[in-house]
Order: structure tokens, then sequence, then C-alpha cells
């Protein structure tokens, strides 16, 4: 039998599988009916595929072809417990008209369709390939398997969130969600494509790759036109769709998932605290050819007179560079960056990239210090690698509390800021509280992906191990170093990274200098108390 007479065979059986189903619904008047044949009419292929095989092909069946077509069946059943599961389409299609000019519409356009998308079912079942399974096999399985969990999961996730009456007209952006606007629909396209690297065992079995590729603008298409309907429905899906992807997660965020974080960070670390003379001035010359750091306020305005990298990256400022008003009562910047968020905490939530919120016991893994500042107040400020990286006290006061805490080391630049949920929390971080005239202040020091360390001003010695630095986190400084002046250094990041000051509940936040996105420089006014 030739792979024509194979196909022509299952185009026979499709049409005549959907033309009962529609007739049994026209009939019935039942639209589950029509429901139901989307997705069983995959499964009634599939297995036609290995009758068909059984039937006219004096072989026996591989173990790839049964593989391929419990894989579908799956799909298939999923698919439609899915279609069944979403009511207002059921509304609509009981009062549709089941004319024949709509059979004709619809029925031959659906046939095509599936015939199309089975490709990889047709290739495995015309020509299997190898007997036994192999590593594409598996990895097909595996993959399959993630797109499922990953559909299942998410599905989860919206259904408890919808379960709750007070989410009828919000949102959901947490979990998976936050990473994509349709991960379910991602998971069945996983799925999809893990068939297509099981086809490629099978002879020839590459060409089956138009199936997957045409399900996939598909699926795309049929996302679009529900983005549209959900953008009209609610409220806020405009901004949410301006700040996620529609399928795929940020694959810059997948790929800092599975490094290895803190080896890098590691290797990173040595690299950038080289004395060679080699690399050192390759590295500067490149950072500064990158980022073009303003050195003109530096002690060394000359990048080649740095003895690493780091060197240049944790320089000083020139004496007397920076003017600040240490007798009034304002806030200070304590560093050079970008405001990325700032406001009131509410019930204990801070805010990340405008739509996250996290909590601040998870930010400071504290529960005495949380109840000071749970209703208080926020400014988050990003530093770029190109600035000034030193960190200083935004006012005077006495230091009532120092802590370290272990995390990942995920970068914290604006894409991260908006892709990765509660990302503050999830990194290392390390933070100090000072007590002032009328109110509290917390500065956190959030790490991140290459920042070797976050070493603070009583830590003398910067070469000490991380071990070391944690200890001088968690300890504090002796009492005489306890008592802190406006502006003076409080410590610096060995790469970019993010500071949050968190003000006391009695603490007013006064937003006249405060805008999102607004540079600031260390030294600069911020809040007026």
């Amino acid at each position: 039998m030739s792979l024509g007479e194979f196909f022509i065979i299952l185009l026979i059986v499709n049409i005549i599988f959907l033309s009962a189903t529609w007739l049994l619904n026209k009939k019935k008047r039942d639209s589950n009916i029509d429901f139901v044949s989307q997705g069983f009419s995959l499964i009634v292929l599939t297995w036609s595929a290995i009758f068909i095989n059984f039937l006219f092909n004096d072989t026996d069946i591989k173990l790839r072809q049964w593989l391929i077509t419990i894989l579908v069946t799956i799909w298939g059943l999923k698919l439609t417990l899915d279609i069944l599961s979403k009511k207002e389409q059921k509304k609509d299609l009981n009062s549709g008209n089941l004319s024949l000019d709509l059979y004709l519409k619809k029925v031959p356009r659906r046939v095509i369709f599936q015939m199309l998308i089975i490709s990889p079912v047709i290739s495995v079942n015309f020509l299997p390939g190898p007997s036994g399974l192999n590593f594409l096999d598996f990895m097909g399985v595996l993959i399959f398997s993630t797109g499922l969990l990953y559909e299942i999961y998410s599905n989860k996730e919206l259904t408890y969130f919808k379960s709750k009456s007070t989410n009828e007209q919000k949102i959901f952006i947490e979990g998976l969600w936050s990473f994509s606007r349709h991960p379910n629909s991602l998971g069945k396209l996983i799925q999809w494509w893990s068939l297509y690297i099981i086809a490629l065992s099978a002879v020839f079995g590459y060409w089956s790759i138009y199936g997957p590729i045409i399900y996939t603008f598909y699926l795309s298409s049929y996302v679009n036109s529900q983005e549209s309907k959900l953008k009209i429905k609610y409220k806020g899906y405009l901004n949410y769709s301006k700040v996620t992807n529609k399928l795929f997660p940020e694959i810059l965020f997948l790929m800092q998932l599975f490094l290895p974080q803190r080896f890098l960070t590691s290797v990173f670390g040595y690299l950038t605290n080289s004395k060679n003379k080699i690399l050192k001035s390759f590295l500067i010359k490149l950072f500064c050819f990158i980022y073009k750091p303003d050195l003109t306020e530096a002690e060394l305005s000359n990048p080649q007179e740095y003895s690493s990298f780091n060197h240049l990256f944790t320089r000083r400022l020139k004496p007397n560079s920076r003017a600040f008003k240490s007798a009034a009562k304002v806030i200070i910047s304590p560093v050079d960056g970008e405001i990325t968020d700032f406001g009131n905490l509410s019930k204990g939530k801070l805010i990340q990239a405008k739509k996250y919120k996290y909590d601040i016991y998870e930010l400071l893994d504290e529960k005495q210090t949380t109840k000071i500042f749970d209703k208080g107040s926020f400014i988050s400020i990003y530093l770029a690698p190109k600035n000034y990286h030193r960190i200083h006290f935004p006012y005077g006061g006495k230091i009532s509390k120092t802590k370290h805490i272990p995390g990942s080391l995920l970068s914290v630049n604006k894409r991260s800021q908006i892709s990765i949920p509660s990302l503050y929390t999830k990194n290392e971080r390390a933070w100090v509280s000072v007590t002032s005239e009328g109110f509290s202040y917390l500065v956190v020091c959030v790490g991140a992906f290459m920042v070797g360390s976050i070493v603070p001003f009583w830590a003398s010695d910067i070469s000490k191990k991380t071990t070391q630095l944690i200890s001088s986190w968690n300890n504090g400084p002796s009492k005489e170093l306890n008592s802190v002046d406006k502006a003076q250094e409080l410590g610096f990041f060995q790469m970019g990274s993010t500071i949050i000051l968190i003000f006391s509940n009695e603490f007013k936040l006064n937003n006249n200098f405060l805008s999102a996105n607004k540079s600031v420089k260390f030294g600069e006014t911020m809040v007026e108390i």
C-alpha cells in the first residue's frame, strides 16, 4: 500500500466519522456531540491508522506505533474534557443553525485540518522505522509529559483562582500565568510537537514537520481571537498583555533557571578580581565600550589606572563630588540608579514592576522587624551595570539590626522584574535596619546573577570568603560603629543589582520628588520629611 492510498483511507474514515457526529448532533440537538468529536476524531484517526496498517500490511505493529497512538489518545481525551468544561461555548452552539450550508462550510475544513496536523502519526504508521524504542522516543515521551503537566497545572491554578467569587472580574497573573498569558495552550502545543520528535525515528519522518507547524499557527490564531475578547471583558488585560508574552515564557528567565548560577558567579568573580594586565585591560575596555560609565566623578578617571575590573566596578567618588543637604530633614538617594517602584505597603505587600505583589515578611524573613514596617512605604531602585555601585545611608540614625538571607542569583534587570514574580524574595539579599528620630527605615540590598557579594562597611577585609561576609551581615557592626550619618557609606555591590528602601509605619511618604523610571543619583533629595 502506497502513502497516497494510506492517506486516502484515513481521509475517508475522518469524513465518515465527522459527518456521522454532525448528523447525530442535528438529530439529538445536543452540542456535546459536536464538541466531543473535535478531540475524539483525532483518537479515531490514530487508532484507524494502526488498524489499516495491521489489515493491509503483513507486518507486526511496532512499539513506536503503539506509543504515538497512546499519546494521541491521551491528548484527544484531555482536549475533549477541556472543551466540554467550557459552558459558555456550549450555550452558543445550542442555538446554532445545523443547516447543510453550515455542514459544507464546517466539516470539510475540520477534515482537512485534522488530516494535516496528524502528519507525525501518518509517518510513524506508514514507515515506523527500527524495532524497539530509541533515544528520540524517550525524549518524545519526556517532552509530552512535561507539556501535559504544564497544561494540567496551569488549568488547576486558573480554576482555583476563578472558584473565588471575589476574583470574578480579576485577571490571574500569578504562577505559570505570570510567565505567559496562555500556559495551558502552550502545554497542548508542547505535547503535539513531542509527537514529531517520535516521528523523527520513522523512515523519512522529518517530512511530517508541517503538521506541528500548522497546529502552531492554528493555536496562535485561536489565542489571538481569545485575546480580543479578554481585552474587552477585563479592564486590566491590555496592561497584562504588554508585560507578558502570549504563549512562550521569557527565554532568558528559563535559561536562568537551568544555569549553574553560583558556579558562573564564582568564575565571573575570579575573572573580575584578576590583576592580570591583559585580562583586566580586556574586560575594562569591553565594559567601557558597551556601557560607557561616567568616570568624571570617580577618584580614578582613567580606566587603565584600575588594578582589576572589580576595582573599576566598585570605584569610589572624589571627595565632595556629590552635594547633599546634610542638615535638612530630607531622605537622600542612597545609590545611583533608576526608581522602578514606590508607594505604600498594602496588607504587608510591596509592588514589583507595577504588577506583582510580594510579602514583606518573605523579603525580610524576620517577624519582629516586619511588624515595624508592614504598613509603611517603600522605594525600589535598580542599579544598572554602568552606575556607581557603592551604597550609602539615606538618613542618619543608629543601626538596630542586620541580616543576610540566602537565595537564588537571578538577574534583576527590567526584563526579569517583568517576567519573574516575587523576584526579590527569591534572590539572595541582606538588609540593615536603622532607627532615626521619629521613624525607622530599612535598606534591603538584593543580590543578582553575577553579583560576587554584597560587602558591608564593617567587613573591612573585602577579600573575605562568602561565609565570612554572611557572618558579618548576621552579626552586624560593633557597638562603636552603630551610629551612622546621612551619606555615610553602607557597602557596595560587586555587580548590578537593586536597593529597596522601606520606611516604618508612622512615616508618611511624600512623593513630590518621586516618579517611576526616574534616574536618581546618590546625594540628591528623594523624600522630604
